[in-house]
């Protein structure tokens, strides 16, 4: 084997490694961190006004973070920064008393961790082609460790119960801090500063029609997460059948991540979005009608196409679309307005659960409606383009 063979294969490893590492924390967020807070003394209305608030946090966050990656060039020192300070965020979970003291420590832990995936995912896509990183493999492999976080998880609660939550929370972001000191430096040497990184991701060609559906898409995400658990527990199911519907869910989202390079090769980035979308629909229907773990399990089936393609339309989408030197803004964008989306219906789930349960899903499955068209917009658009390239 030659050197420079070799010194591909370990950056590689170190990806596939820090990504199972990456969305541990994730599955615990997503899952069973709205039981956590509930366990702390937090009516359902409460409970949907702090993960509202975090996710708002992502909307100043996120651009922030990535324009400053953009301009400094470095941004495993920025991600080794952002990881610490989850570490010691999370380490505040166990003195958390009362609806302030929860909501003060979990907006500490949302400003250090939520730039995380998508500082983690320009450096990922920047690889693409440095190392040859297959993006949807590597993002099955963080979906792998959702499953096994989430059903181990639900073991423990059921056997031990929430207090469980917060020590799994501070373990696996220490875990994510060691695993991230063995990805590959990727700093740039500058030549020139990038002058409104933002502006520019901003001016790209159909972008704001892509924020529209995949950014919607992945926001209706936001609010199955914040509301899933207390709703299938509202209705008479144990938290190790939540943590198998989770898996269930992730286990169909990671098949289209391990297949995403042959769907990237034959369906445009709108055309995936616009499949996500239509598959959001059903999904989001189906769920607020979930009351038997049949049809739940339906519904967790069709997590594949709602989340996985997805991320696979719009990771395809900034790679192709916005430009290298901005890539990290382009994801920081993505991912603000996805938390600005996943703010808003999460706080107006916050009313709605409360009134209407498993209703207040039809939201999400209308806002689903609303993404596909702009999906559909957008590659009528880049297919109009692309005639008109060929004409020319």
């Amino acid at each position: 084997m030659t050197t420079q063979a070799a010194s591909i294969r370990h950056p590689v490893a170190a990806f596939y490694l820090y990504y199972i590492a990456l969305y541990a924390p994730v599955a615990i967020t997503i899952s069973f961190f709205p039981l956590w807070i509930r366990a702390q003394g937090l009516d359902d209305r409460q409970t949907g006004l702090v993960m509202a608030l975090g996710a708002a946090l992502a909307v100043l966050v996120n651009p922030a973070v990535g324009a400053i990656a953009d301009q400094y060039r470095s941004r495993k020192a920025i991600l080794l920064a952002l990881v610490g300070g989850s570490v010691l965020s999370a380490g505040l979970l166990f003195s958390a008393e009362g609806f302030v003291g929860v909501l003060l420590v979990f907006l500490a832990t949302k400003a250090f961790s939520a730039s995380l995936i998508p500082l983690s995912e320009s450096m990922a896509l920047a690889g693409v082609p440095r190392y040859g990183l297959d993006f949807g493999r590597l993002r099955s492999a963080g979906s792998m460790s959702v499953v096994a976080v989430s059903v181990a998880l639900g073991w423990l609660v059921d056997r031990a119960g929430t207090e469980v939550i917060a020590i799994a929370f501070l373990v696996t972001y220490l875990g994510q801090g060691i695993l991230a000191l063995m990805l590959p430096n990727d700093d740039i040497a500058v030549r020139h500063t990038v002058k409104g990184p933002l502006l520019q991701v901003l001016q790209v060609p159909g972008f704001s029609l892509f924020l529209a559906s995949a950014a919607v898409s992945q926001a209706c995400h936001g609010f199955f997460y914040s509301y899933s658990a207390l709703y299938w527990k509202s209705v008479g199911f144990s938290a190790s059948t939540i943590g198998y519907l989770w898996a269930l869910g992730v286990l169909a989202e990671i098949t289209a991540f391990t297949c995403g390079s042959l769907l990237a090769a034959r369906i445009s980035p709108p055309a995936l979005i616009a499949l996500a979308c239509a598959a959001g629909v059903l999904r989001w229907s189906l769920t607020g009608l979930a009351q038997t773990p049949g049809v739940a399990m339906l519904a967790q089936l069709l997590q594949g196409a709602t989340l996985g393609f997805t991320q696979l339309g719009a990771a395809q989408y900034v790679r192709t679309r916005v430009p290298a030197q901005v890539l990290s803004s382009g994801t920081g964008l993505y991912a603000a307005c996805t938390g600005l989306l996943t703010a808003a219906c999460v706080f107006a789930g916050s009313f709605l659960f409360a009134s209407v349960g498993g209703r207040a899903f039809l939201l999400t499955a209308a806002m689903c409606a609303v993404g596909l068209a702009a999906a559909l917009v957008l590659r009528a658009r880049e297919a109009r383009l692309m005639d008109v390239a060929g004409a020319g």
